[in-house]
């Protein structure tokens, strides 16, 4: 390693402690940093935190959810009438074909998708897959829905990249934040349940949350106040974010030669072929589709020269998350790839193929829950299978955000741990088809 390097290094490091001499100050205050989720270390998870808490807010129609429109989302009188007097459905992450929406609000004449940032970063063309979607919704009339797409972050004057954005139509496109917005909401809202106390505790309680994410944020960038200490935090993310991308590669790879080598030990089933998604390499990279996984195929038919496959997959998005169910390859010019189809489909390619997997899956899902096994097989959609893969101390990973069980695989004992631990729990279920 030559001077200059061990100089910046040395830099980072003195970086690093100025900023945990102030994290040990903040703890003797009294501050939002005292709510729940902050001291369990689970206040920036996206997914399973702020999302859930949306959805359940969202539920109190006669107040937050119109108040929500109004505030946040900065509709009219009129317009607010329009969506809630007559019929609307709020989905929680939406799967689309191109990936999951955090949020779709959809009423007779209208299509909204919010995209949630508080620190994960933005996929390949996002927006504009997001976009497509909504363009596609159709009135009862067969007309297209009117449509709007929101990039909600936690500070105030964020934007998306352009990456994200691609060539979708930006006038669509609105910006609005945690810091702002969200908690105009809240605080506006507040005053219509103040009688109520678990209501208001709970709206008390998420304000708290957001202020201290928003304040943390503020305090990190307050912190670097010269050019080296711009360099060190730079060099502090690239590096973690290097290395978190070795670490997932090594990771899937590992899991998917344990799984497809043990799995020789099984007379019932055989894996014909696995390989990892062209996204696990690039996950970290704000140019590519933040996608990664591996799957297994089980078995192949065709038809009209068209290949179609009964399937397992590991997917990182997210979250780590197993799938079950029936693909179709697609090869063009610029990619190939195997995507999902709907059992019905597959039903019609080719009945005897189908009802033999079919059943496979389904009495997986039996086996598990005669077991009593920790994991909830869900079918979605009539299009897969699907559980949550969680890591042997029962935490989710989040790979996006970076959450604690997911940092904790920089110690190799604890990734190998995790690679064995997972890799059984997969066998474990396979050996059930």
């Amino acid at each position: 390693m030559i001077k200059e390097d061990m100089i910046e290094i040395e830099k980072a490091n003195n970086f690093l402690k100025k900023i945990k001499i102030k994290e040990d100050e903040e703890l003797l205050k009294d501050t939002a940093r005292l709510n729940i989720l902050n001291i369990i270390k689970k206040d920036d998870d996206e997914t399973y935190v702020h999302s859930l808490i949306l959805e359940e807010i969202f539920k109190w129609k006669n107040i937050f959810f119109p108040l929500f429109l109004e505030k946040v989302l900065k509709f009219g009188k009129d317009e607010i009438q329009q969506i809630t007097k007559g019929n609307y459905s709020i989905y929680r992450e939406k799967l689309i074909r191109d990936g999951r929406i955090d949020f779709v609000i959809e009423s007779e004449n209208l299509c909204i998708a919010i995209e949630m940032k508080i620190y994960s970063g933005d996929q390949y063309k996002q927006l504009e897959r997001y976009e497509k979607y909504c363009k596609n919704r159709k009135k009862i009339d067969g007309t297209r829905k009117e449509y709007y797409i929101y990039y909600l972050t936690l500070l105030k004057d964020e934007k998306p990249s352009e990456q994200s954005i691609g060539k979708m139509n930006i006038e669509k496109l609105k910006n609005i934040s945690f810091e702002k917005d969200i908690l105009m909401w809240l605080k506006s809202g507040l005053k219509f349940i103040e009688n109520e106390k678990y209501r208001s505790n709970f709206i008390i309680s998420y304000i708290s949350t957001i202020e201290n994410l928003v304040y943390k944020e503020e305090k990190m960038k307050d912190s670097i106040k010269t050019v080296e200490d711009a360099r060190a935090a730079r060099l502090i993310k690239e590096g973690l974010l290097d290395k978190m991308q070795e670490i997932l590669s090594q990771f899937l790879e590992s899991i998917r030669q344990n799984v497809e080598e043990n799995s020789q030990n099984y007379e019932d089933f055989k894996i014909r072929k696995s390989f990892n998604y062209d996204g696990t390499e690039s996950f970290y990279k704000p140019s590519k589709d933040g996608i990664a996984g591996t799957l297994f195929i089980f078995s192949k038919t065709k038809k009209d020269e068209k290949e179609y496959c009964s399937s397992f997959q590991i997917e990182v998005n997210k979250n780590l998350q197993g799938y079950f169910g029936f693909k179709e390859l697609i090869e063009k010019e610029e990619y190939t790839k195997y995507e999902f189809i709907k059992f019905e489909k597959m039903e019609e390619i080719n009945p005897t193929f189908y009802k033999k997997w079919i059943k496979k899956f389904e009495k997986i899902e039996e086996s598990l829950d005669e077991k009593e096994l920790n994991i909830k097989f869900n079918r979605k959609d009539n299009l897969y299978y699907y559980f949550n893969i969680n890591s042997s101390t029962e935490e989710k990973f989040d790979f996006k955000n970076l959450s604690d069980s997911t940092l904790r695989l920089i110690d190799e004992n604890i990734k190998k741990d995790e690679i064995l631990y997972i890799s059984n729990m997969i066998l474990n279920i396979l050996k059930e088809l």
